[in-house]
């Protein structure tokens, strides 16, 4: 299946920090008040796009299921910079968890 496929079959929204996505859980237990303690979406990128870098206030976890490599960096509060790299076979990670702060 190419990207366009999958952005219709799963009706993929663009992310605001780029690709598109598609939520697919969100707990009702809140944090803070108004953040729900967790979301699990799909994540797409197409070609050329890229996901902004921002600063996590929760945990991530990214799982990696096809397409060409993705390069993930991750500046740690330290700054130390660490790229994983994902592709769908083993000469790469097929998932990253990454904890608030970075």
């Amino acid at each position: 299946m190419k990207a366009i496929d999958w952005i219709n079959h799963l009706n993929m929204s663009r992310h605001p920090e780029g690709g598109y996505y598609k939520e697919i859980f969100r707990s009702e237990k809140l944090i803070d008040n108004d953040k729900s303690a967790m979301t699990s979406i799909y994540y797409l990128l197409e070609n050329e796009d890229k996901s902004a870098f921002h600063r996590l206030t929760s945990p991530e976890v990214w799982y990696y299921h096809a397409g060409y490599p993705l390069m993930l960096h991750v500046i740690h509060p330290d700054g130390r910079l660490v790229t994983h790299v994902m592709t769908a076979d083993f000469s790469g990670e097929q998932q990253v968890a990454i904890e608030p702060g970075c």
